[in-house]
């Protein structure tokens, strides 16, 4: 057990490293140079930091154990709002954050916890009748982020250019990509820890998916705090907007690849 849990604590680490530096980092940098708005750029932030979720969920499916992938997206989900009430209240942002054009964001983030929360207690998480419905409920939340992105289209940026190169671009874009590859490994090396910790020790799924869960969401932590560090309360968008689409994409996206993992597994 003592060398599960150090490749745990381990894995987890090296994901801080890697969310801080080899993804917030060059995709704030990637985002300048087009002067993209802040939904932009946190949704981007939102759907990279799901990265290790997606890994570990994949892997932790793959063996059959869902129960503990299913407690993994549902604690991810609620570690975030977690984590995004403490960095507001830390940088002293959380009124910017209650704000009313986030209201409709922010209830969403809520179904984001009510909807798996349902499916675990009524035990219903693996069935594949979910796949369609997380489909059809991704395609509308694009769809309503497409109509409601235009009153922040330019929010936070200089209306100027920020000059940039190919050298820049091509930089940049590598290390978020070595950064994907890393958390790659790190996900599969927190999920290949979660079995074993599962089916070797018999530690109860609840509680390995609360910990895959706070580990998994060690890349959000880093962004939310590193944009409130940076940008103060004009970060409030770009993070809630990271917030609301790494809740979406561990729901609907990552859970509906670990449901399809799991019953052609099993």
């Amino acid at each position: 057990m003592t060398m599960s849990l150090i490749w745990f604590a381990l894995s987890a680490a090296g994901i801080v490293t890697i969310a801080k530096f080899a993804l917030y980092d060059p995709v704030q940098r990637l985002v300048s140079y087009t002067r993209a708005s802040k939904v932009v750029s946190g949704q981007i932030l939102g759907y990279l930091t799901s990265a290790p979720e997606l890994v570990s969920t994949v892997f932790i499916a793959a063996t059959g154990f869902f129960t503990a992938a299913a407690f993994n997206v549902l604690g991810s989900n609620v570690i975030n709002v977690f984590l995004v009430i403490t960095a507001a209240l830390w940088f002293k942002h959380l009124p910017t954050l209650m704000h009313a054009r986030y209201r409709l964001d922010l209830l969403i983030v809520g179904a984001s916890i009510a909807l798996p929360l349902v499916l675990v207690l009524t035990d219903t998480a693996t069935q594949m009748w979910t796949v369609p419905l997380f489909l059809t409920l991704l395609i509308a939340y694009f769809v309503l982020l497409r109509t409601r992105s235009e009153p922040h289209e330019k929010e936070g940026f200089p209306p100027d250019p920020v000059p940039s190169s190919v050298t820049k671009w091509i930089i940049n874009s590598t290390v978020v990509l070595a950064g994907l590859v890393g958390l790659y490994f790190l996900g599969s090396q927190l999920g290949d820890s979660v079995y074993s910790l599962g089916f070797a020790f018999g530690v109860p799924a609840v509680v390995l998916g609360g910990l895959a869960a706070v580990a998994t969401s060690l890349p959000e932590f880093t962004t939310f705090y590193s944009s409130f560090a940076k940008n103060g309360s004009s970060a409030s968008t770009e993070v809630v907007h990271n917030l609301l689409a790494s809740n979406v994409s561990n729901l609907l996206i990552i859970q509906t690849v670990g449901v399809i993992v799991y019953n052609l597994a099993t």
